[in-house]
């Protein structure tokens, strides 16, 4: 019990904690005795850590993850040459850039793993290995960018689910105390309509090109005009069906509303079908 107690006492001063070393406290020694040597740092991962001879040189590096999810790096360079220097600055700056990088749309977790492969990188670059500095840059830059489109999806796709079945929401709630109302129809087609782009959204997000570098109000926006455009094109069938401008035939029957259902939901599962009925009506007024 006493074990439980002082578990949710640590989690509780880290959730809590204002300064970085009582965020991320010293997991053992080891850990303790690194974060002394060099320098008293804060790190939340570790990604790189040598304290050796080699070749008749000391090298003594560190590369982690710190509190502020920054890659830093620290490295004795005192046994590199002028050119070796320079060309490891200039592979440290390749890796600067791709570290600066936009990721406000991803998870904690997923920024993690991004630095991490970055991270691999600054190591390799502190040790000459430049063909692997590459090689994480590339890696790096490839799971960042899937996880930036994937996340651009699942915004897209949530703000969706939330307004469609809002919509529902609301048809359902006053489904039996308007079903009498003379445009209870008109509102059934319409509610169609937003359903009908609500499905074209899930159909085509997997094909759709999207950099993930978008803010999340952007998705939101885009997902509450595509089911209002859904619901607007809805109604607008509905109104050239009412005033017999196409199928007049088909208003004030027993089918009427199955009519509505169906061409509301084509309106906004298609944003091209509204507009050809329309463009379509356009073009015969000005040949009559």
């Amino acid at each position: 019990m006493s074990g439980i107690k002082e578990y949710v006492k640590l989690r509780w001063n880290i959730f809590f904690a204002t300064q970085a070393e009582d965020k991320f406290p010293a997991k053992d020694e080891h850990q303790m005795a690194y974060r002394k040597e060099f320098g008293n740092i804060v790190d939340q991962y570790l990604i790189f850590y040598k304290n050796e001879e080699f070749n008749g040189k000391h090298y003594k590096s560190i590369v982690f993850i710190d509190s502020e999810n920054d890659i830093d790096w620290i490295d004795d360079g005192d046994n590199l040459s002028e050119d070796e220097m320079k060309k490891r600055n200039q592979y440290i700056s390749k890796l600067d850039v791709a570290h600066a990088l936009p990721v406000q749309n991803l998870s904690k977790e997923e920024i993690i793993n991004f630095k991490k492969l970055l991270g691999v990188g600054y190591a390799a670059a502190l040790y000459q290995n430049w063909s692997e500095v590459d090689m994480a840059i590339e890696e790096a830059k490839k799971y960042r960018d899937d996880r930036n489109k994937e996340r651009s999806r699942y915004l897209l796709l949530k703000a969706a689910t939330i307004f469609v079945a809002i919509a529902v929401g609301l048809y359902l709630l006053f489904v039996h105390s308007c079903i009498f109302h003379p445009h209870f129809k008109m509102f059934t087609g319409m509610t169609m309509g937003a359903l009908g782009a609500y499905v074209s959204i899930w159909m085509r997000y997997g094909k759709m090109n999207m950099t993930g570098l978008g803010l999340p109000k952007f998705h939101y926006l885009e997902a509450f005009s595509r089911i209002m455009i859904g619901a607007i094109f809805a109604l607008i069938i509905i109104l050239a069906l009412k005033s017999g401008v196409i199928l007049n035939n088909i208003a004030n029957n027993q089918y009427e509303i199955y009519v509505y259902c169906v061409l509301g939901f084509c309106s906004g599962f298609s944003e091209k079908f509204v507009p050809s009925i329309l463009e379509s009506f356009m073009n015969k007024s000005k040949n009559e």
